[in-house]
């Protein structure tokens, strides 16, 4: 039995108005950002593809940060229930 280990990938990130502080990027791979936000490969493909959804590479590896799975799913419609007469 193979266990997945957790794919975010942590990245410290020096502010360039405060040297002294420094924050930790969290990134995700794709499988991982497709896990953690319950959509398909080509689903996250095509949202890329449309810029709905921003990428980062590193090497050949995309990456998806935090930030920016974040921002892509508080832009996804809010669906209201239809009203329902009786």
């Amino acid at each position: 039995m193979v266990s997945h280990a957790d794919e975010t990938t942590r990245y410290k990130v020096s502010d360039p108005q405060n040297q002294a502080s420094e924050k930790i990027l969290k990134a995700f791979g794709i499988d991982e950002f497709c896990r953690r936000y319950s959509v398909g490969r080509t689903t996250a493909y095509a949202e890329m593809k449309a810029g709905r959804l921003r990428r980062r590479k590193v090497g050949k590896r995309s990456l998806i940060a935090e930030e920016d799975a974040e921002a892509w799913l508080h832009e996804l419609p809010i669906v209201t229930p239809p009203n329902i007469e009786n």
